[in-house]
């Protein structure tokens, strides 16, 4: 089983005593994943994590727990989960009111250094094969005088 299918089903375990879940979703920018804000069983599968999922998830953490009266599950890499633990050392918000899914994780991509490698190429589209990222280019017909 994937580490996105264990994500998924510890997730459908617990959704039912979460009022959200934050976590990662696919995007249509190629290098880059959206924030997924997941409320219900159905949406569950929409989860992914590979290493594009570069963002600290842990920045919503304060303005969900002020603006949410339930729990909040969040998906945290463990270098984000400093940021929680150094929120609710500020007491920030209650500690009793997030839920974190801890994943592993094998580093992240900087696609900055990947665009920079392109010499500025313009990515179409990008994945993740057998840890090697393969990326599609969008390459403009040049006319040469």
């Amino acid at each position: 089983m994937s580490l996105e299918d264990n994500l998924r089903n510890k997730i459908k375990e617990i959704i039912g005593d979460i009022e959200v879940v934050v976590g990662y979703s696919a995007s249509n920018l190629p290098l880059k994943v959206n924030a997924a804000f997941i409320k219900s069983t159905d949406e569950v599968d929409e989860l992914i994590f590979n290493r594009f999922c570069i963002n600290n998830l842990a920045a919503y953490a304060y303005s969900l727990a002020k603006g949410l009266k339930g729990n909040i599950a969040m998906v945290l890499k463990p270098c984000d989960i400093r940021s929680i633990v150094q929120l609710i050392s500020e007491e920030l918000f209650d500690s009793k009111k997030i839920k974190i899914i801890a994943v592993g994780c094998r580093g992240v991509v900087d696609y900055k250094k990947i665009q920079k490698h392109l010499g500025g190429a313009r990515v179409i589209s990008a994945v993740i094969e057998d840890e090697k990222i393969k990326v599609a280019l969008l390459i403009k017909n040049l006319t040469w005088i």
